[in-house]
């Protein structure tokens, strides 16, 4: 939401944030001049894109006239699309007709296409010398739902009312539904606030406000969510790693367990051949073991031997001695 302040060229008034809403009383052309005139030389020079929309009182012609009074290279403004100069029935009526829902989605509308092509913002303003006592209420409404649309937006709107055709009422209603208004008193520039706005908008800003608060610290969790994610998937990265390693070291260990029971295999079956005798002791001469041959020539059968000592069979005190010395030996290893 921008809230940036904007010069309005208007001295009595001075900067403003983007979404003003304000108007302007008259009496001659030349009050109009005074703060039209500055008003969008201000937003030219501030690459903003104005409109101004004029009223029998005052046409395009002479508008034209006095911005090239104060802004000798106006066509360049012109050319660039940056000026836009047109009278009310182009931009208020519609056969002849007002309708204000119209004209709101004509400012959307206008507000977009200027943003697309590049400029900060938009300033307008638009004369209602052509109001008649029947569109009175209409237009009424319209000023005030504009204070909805342009909250927040980068738009600055300037209203301008002749005094001529404006009665207590009708100046009680403009200036309710404008932030403030200027008018001329004894010569000189004053403005009215309007406090019903005011404090709309005040409410309006503390709301958006608490929104982009509200947005910064979303932003900064996304952050630091975005942040864990990136931090767990290199973890997972590192799991997965860990995880192909380990289901490697598995596939080989198997290919080792297989190849060992292929040889082990191998080994009884070479050894339940032979004739040769053959006995399996573990490190307590404990019999583990023994191949056909050697039971047959022993006369006792597997379970026989299965939980015995080899001395318990063969007692030798000098070979017992000879083969405690070797599997001493063997473990110091």
């Amino acid at each position: 939401m921008p809230t940036e302040l904007r010069k309005t060229g208007i001295e009595i008034i001075g900067d403003v944030p983007w979404g003003t809403h304000f108007c302007q009383f008259y009496q001659t052309k030349q009050d109009l001049l005074d703060i039209l005139v500055p008003y969008i030389r201000n937003g030219l020079e501030s690459n903003e894109f104005c409109m101004w929309v004029t009223a029998d009182n005052l046409d395009e012609c002479e508008a034209e006239e006095a911005l090239r009074a104060v802004i000798p290279d106006l066509d360049r403004y012109v050319d660039r699309g940056a000026l836009v100069i047109l009278p009310y029935t182009e931009w208020y009526l519609d056969d002849g007709e007002f309708d204000r829902y119209k004209v709101l989605d004509s400012w959307v509308e206008k507000l977009n296409q200027t943003l697309a092509a590049g400029f900060d913002g938009a300033r307008v303003t638009g004369d209602t010398m052509w109001l008649e006592k029947s569109h009175w209420k209409d237009f009424t409404e319209y000023e005030e739902s504009i204070n909805s649309v342009i909250a927040g937006q980068p738009l600055l709107v300037l209203c301008t009312y002749s005094l001529d055709k404006c009665g207590a009422s009708e100046v009680a209603d403009v200036v309710a539904n404008h932030e403030f208004a200027m008018i001329k008193q004894s010569g000189e520039w004053t403005v009215i606030e309007s406090s019903a706005i005011k404090q709309v908008k005040q409410a309006l800003q503390a709301a958006l406000d608490d929104l982009e608060s509200r947005t910064k610290e979303l932003e900064w969790l996304n952050s630091e969510l975005n942040e864990a994610n990136r931090k767990l998937e290199v973890k997972n990265e590192k799991l997965s790693t860990i995880e192909q390693e380990l289901r490697s070291e598995i596939e080989e260990r198997k290919q080792v367990e297989q190849e060992l029971q292929r040889q082990k295999d191998l080994l009884v079956t070479v050894a339940s051949n032979t004739e040769t005798h053959l006995v399996y002791l573990d490190r307590d001469f404990n019999f583990i073991w023994m191949n056909p041959a050697y039971m047959k020539a022993s006369g006792r059968t597997l379970e026989e031997f299965i939980g015995h000592n080899y001395f318990e069979f063969y007692p030798h005190e000098e070979n017992q001695a000879i083969f405690e010395r070797v599997s001493r030996y063997r473990d110091s290893f």
